[in-house]
C-alpha cells in the first residue's frame, strides 16, 4: 500500500512538472555575426553592439561569442522585444508562443538586412 501511495505521489509531482514546464517557454539569442566588409549601407550596425528588452525587464547585451537563453517567459502573454544598436532604437515587434508550434524560439539578426529574426527552434540556435 505504501509503495502504491508513493507511486501515485510520484506520477502527480511529474504531472505538476510537466504541466508547469508547458506553460512557460524559452527564447535561445543566437551570437551576433557583423561583417565589417559589407559596409555602412549594408549594415546600419557596424559595431554590431546590440542589445535587448524584452518586455519591462532589464536591458540586456547581445553576445557576439554565444548563443544565451532567455527563460522563463509566459507562453500565454503577448511580448514586446526592443533592439537596440549601441544604446540607440534599432527595431521593435511583438509576439505570442501561439503564433509558433513550439514553447522554445531561435531569436537571430539576420546577416543580410540586419533585422531581427524569430524562428521555430534549429539547428542555428545553440542554447543549451
Amino acid at each position: 500500500m505504501k509503495r502504491a501511495l508513493a507511486s501515485i505521489a510520484a506520477l502527480l509531482l511529474v504531472a505538476v512538472t510537466v504541466a508547469a514546464q508547458q506553460t512557460r517557454g524559452s527564447i535561445c539569442l543566437r551570437r551576433v555575426f557583423v561583417d565589417p566588409d559589407r559596409g555602412p549601407a549594408a549594415n546600419p550596425c557596424m559595431s554590431g553592439n546590440f542589445s535587448l528588452r524584452l518586455d519591462d525587464g532589464p536591458l540586456r547585451r547581445w553576445s557576439k561569442t554565444e548563443d544565451v537563453r532567455i527563460s522563463d517567459l509566459d507562453l500565454s502573454a503577448k511580448h514586446r522585444v526592443r533592439i537596440y544598436c549601441d544604446g540607440k532604437p534599432h527595431q521593435s515587434f511583438t509576439f505570442r508562443f501561439s503564433e509558433y508550434k513550439s514553447p522554445d524560439l531561435c531569436l537571430f539578426i539576420n546577416d543580410l538586412y540586419h533585422t531581427a529574426q524569430l524562428w521555430e527552434p534549429s539547428k542555428l540556435c545553440k542554447c543549451k
